[in-house]
């Protein structure tokens, strides 16, 4: 008789749910599970379901806060970003993906802000744009790529995360243009070339406003008229590498007036 009032009672205690453990769901208006929320004590776990019954995402959470890893996915299955978080905060690689699987982003975070290396990439896996964050602010040199792997871009960031200067390239690897920021703006001596490297023109810049127009050049380096712009005002001539008239620009107070 006690075999099997304890078997009985063994069944009936696995069967029942744990101890303290909450379930909460929400449903679409077709009457599909939309959320399903379960909780013990301090911790639960969310997961959400897009209307033809598949998981979007399952999240742990600690005392109503992200506490562990969000995952969210694409219809098809596949994983489109994965977090793990502390007490709220992402913690540790906070990575994103293409529906196709590859890695889209690769970020690590420290204390809740973007801290280390971080990687896009294009939907083949090429690198697309890196650069290191410290405390969340951008530092040291990012760059850019064009689908070719070749370098697109270079910004320079100082300790403050502010930007101090930028070189963008033609896809043939030659200089397009570059220069001095201060506070993202254009500001000091740039220099513009042609895709075959030589120099296209030279115009001085104050904090985003055109100042002084330098020089000019065709494609062969000889020079050319670089308009009339001084102290703010006048006309900036741009050519093409065979000296033909490409754009002239009047500026106003060191604004270009561009045609409507």
């Amino acid at each position: 008789m006690r075999s099997i009032l304890f078997t009985l009672c063994l069944i009936a205690l696995l069967s029942a749910p744990l101890y303290g453990q909450e379930e909460q769901k929400s449903f679409y208006d077709n009457g599909a599970v939309k959320e399903v929320l379960t909780t013990q004590g301090n911790e639960s776990k969310l997961v959400t379901y897009y209307p033809d019954g598949q998981v979007y995402s399952e999240q742990r959470l600690k005392n109503n806060q992200p506490h562990g890893r969000l995952t969210r996915y694409y219809q098809n299955g596949n994983k489109e970003s994965e977090i793990d978080f502390v007490n709220g905060r992402p913690e540790g690689m906070v990575a994103n993906y293409y529906e196709s699987g590859n890695i889209r982003v690769s970020q690590p975070h420290l204390n809740g802000n973007p801290h280390g290396e971080c990687i896009e990439y294009f939907p083949d896996g090429q690198v697309a744009v890196k650069g290191n964050y410290n405390d969340g602010r951008k530092i040291g040199k990012w760059e850019s790529f064009y689908p070719t792997n070749t370098l697109k871009s270079i910004l320079e960031f100082n300790a403050d995360g502010v930007a101090t200067s930028s070189v963008l390239y033609y896809e043939n690897g030659q200089k397009l243009e570059e220069g001095d920021l201060m506070l993202d703006n254009q500001h000091g001596e740039w220099n513009y070339y042609f895709d075959n490297g030589q120099m296209s023109a030279q115009i001085i810049w104050n904090q985003g406003k055109m100042v002084k127009s330098v020089s000019a050049f065709d494609g062969s380096g000889n020079p050319m008229d670089p308009g009339t712009l001084d102290k703010g005002n006048g006309t900036v001539i741009f050519y093409g590498p065979d000296g033909e008239v490409t754009q002239t620009l009047e500026v106003i107070q060191g604004i270009a007036q561009y045609d409507n």
